[in-house]
């Protein structure tokens, strides 16, 4: 059989009221770029996030830990001590802390003396220093001992460009703890 353009086997265009289903090559790959700086966007904003959360954590857990050295203090009527576990100069706390009630008064932990909480280490990004100090000391009314502010900043230890909140954590003599924004050096 011979097949002409005319012939009604053989059609080079569609017919008229034709519908093609479907995307073309150039309209799949605009909307693949379009998804691709979408999510580009969106993982810096998470990263970000991500950062400003784990620094939330982290003062959330210190500020907890002296209120419960403070409470405790006042509750049990012995000094209740928080102390750094593994202290580093410009990082005293990020290698965690430990509250344990000091029952002989001695400002050390000893046999026999109840761990009333542990904190494992910060991460590796995150930096809690107080310049000096590496533990806290609430007597048996839950003021400080001695009756000297402490503050602590709770900060990255590699600063880049993303805006991240970051904390400053400060014990009052009254044994109360103020939390504020910050931003580290």
């Amino acid at each position: 059989m011979n097949h002409t353009a005319e012939s009604p086997t053989c059609r080079l265009k569609p017919p008229t009221g034709y519908r093609q289903d479907g995307f073309t090559l150039i309209e799949m790959m605009t909307t693949v770029a379009v998804l691709v700086v979408l999510l580009v966007i969106g993982a810096v904003s998470f990263s970000t996030t991500f950062k400003s959360n784990r620094l939330y954590s982290a003062q959330n857990e210190l500020a907890t830990s002296l209120a419960l050295a403070r409470s405790e203090a006042a509750l049990r009527g012995v000094p209740v001590v928080l102390t750094a576990t593994a202290s580093a100069t410009g990082n005293e706390f990020g290698g965690g802390w430990t509250v344990y009630a000091d029952l002989n008064g001695n400002g050390a932990f000893d046999a026999g003396e109840p761990v009333l909480r542990n904190q494992e280490a910060l991460p590796d990004d995150i930096v809690a220093t107080t310049g000096a100090a590496t533990s806290f000391t609430f007597g048996s009314n839950g003021f400080l001992v001695p009756a000297n502010a402490i503050t602590v900043s709770i900060c990255r230890s590699v600063v880049t460009s993303d805006v991240v909140t970051e904390y400053t954590v400060v014990v009052q003599p009254n044994g109360m703890t103020d939390v504020s924004t910050t931003t580290c050096p």
